[in-house]
């Protein structure tokens, strides 16, 4: 009965180790793919953000066209109201106003264009993340699987 209690023990230690092995893996893989999980959202949210940044934006254009046509309309009312025509001095003023206008539009979309591509790198960074961590739950996992089979062997 003795020499049939050692091949029981020893599959009961091996049985055992193996059990450990996966444990030890399966831990790093769900670490691994909670940590993917966190990078794809973090990805979503820039994205999101990245939208409403746009749709802020767009806001500032209306409100500097807006302020713009103020502008127009007061010189003109004034020019208009003092008698002169839309020619010398009115039209310098009204250029002059133009031209910053321009220059405050480009600005802005300049700004847009810089945060939009900020965003959109960190967006790819955290969707590059989220692929690194599945990668290394897939490795973890092929390793954890080479692991138990030397241990059969």
């Amino acid at each position: 009965m003795g020499a049939a209690l050692g091949p029981i023990l020893l599959g009961a230690q091996m049985v055992s180790k193996i059990a450990g092995i996966r444990q030890e893996y399966k831990s790093q893989q769900r670490a691994y793919e909670a940590q993917e999980q966190a990078a794809r959202q973090n990805a979503a949210i820039v994205e999101r953000q990245r939208s409403q940044q746009a749709d802020a934006y767009a806001q500032k254009q209306a409100q500097l066209n807006d302020r713009m046509r103020l502008v127009r309309g007061q010189a003109a009312a004034a020019a208009g109201a003092g008698g002169f025509t839309a020619e010398g001095s009115v039209n310098d003023i009204l250029d002059s106003s133009y031209d910053a206008y321009q220059k405050d539009s480009v600005n802005l979309l300049s700004q847009q264009r810089n945060d939009s591509w900020s965003q959109y790198v960190n967006q790819v960074n955290y969707l590059n993340q989220a692929n690194a961590y599945d990668t290394a739950a897939r490795n973890v996992r092929k390793q954890g699987h080479q692991k138990i089979f030397s241990t059969l062997l």
